[in-house]
């Protein structure tokens, strides 16, 4: 990621960053579904923000959390899982 960083394919990287996939109910309160921790968010320089897994074995609670984050979280936030 440094070398693209370098090349200006991605404007920034971090690492290791926990993001918090909620729902919301019928009376609007929201309520924590899971936490993932991705390994790397990219942010590139068109403004998109790109979260990047570079697992090893996909569990079934990754399976289930990845789920989860494509279906609540994904739709709402500016942002792609790769």
């Amino acid at each position: 990621l440094d070398h693209q960083c370098q090349a200006g394919v991605i404007r920034s990287y971090d690492r290791q960053e926990t993001v918090r996939v909620t729902a919301f109910d019928a009376q609007g309160k929201e309520h924590l579904l899971c936490t993932l921790r991705v390994d790397f968010v990219m942010y590139m320089p068109d403004g998109r923000k790109v979260l990047l897994e570079a697992k090893g074995m996909r569990t079934p609670l990754y399976n289930l959390k990845r789920k989860m984050l494509e279906t609540f979280y994904l739709p709402h936030n500016d942002c792609e899982y790769q």
